[in-house]
């Protein structure tokens, strides 16, 4: 459900940065403002009904918790640069990369290390919620 979701947010996110290329910057910083707000909020309300159908609430948390933890390693990123390599283009880090401008360089080894970091701690946080008990 949250890799679906995180496809659904690229194809939005592809679709979004090409259409508004023009008036380029002074509306990227609103629209992941807004895009980060849409993350939280499908992940409360997927956690709230894991909760309600009865899962433990370390379950839920953890639920909430992994749909933040893929936004911000960088699924999205991911499925965008799939998407743009398909379509032919060429998919640079230096514009659309948060890691770049943080860091001031960021390939395809940084991203893959990245990614798997956070695939590591919801991998752990998930063997954690379903080891306890209720």
């Amino acid at each position: 459900m949250a890799f679906s979701f995180m496809l659904a947010l690229a194809v939005m996110d592809y679709c979004v940065m090409h259409a508004s290329w023009g008036s380029w910057p002074e509306w990227i910083y609103r629209y992941w403002m807004a895009l980060g707000v849409v993350v939280v909020v499908f992940g409360a309300s997927l956690s709230y009904s894991v909760w309600s159908l009865g899962a433990r609430r370390g379950v839920a948390i953890a639920t909430f918790s992994t749909v933040i933890l893929l936004f911000v390693g960088g699924f999205l990123d991911i499925f965008y640069a799939v998407i743009t390599i398909l379509r032919g283009e060429s998919y640079s880090f230096q514009t659309w990369s948060a890691q770049w401008k943080w860091f001031g360089y960021w390939d395809w080894t940084d991203q893959i290390i990245w990614t798997s970091v956070f695939l590591v701690a919801v991998f752990l946080m998930w063997r954690f919620a379903l080891e306890r008990k209720r």
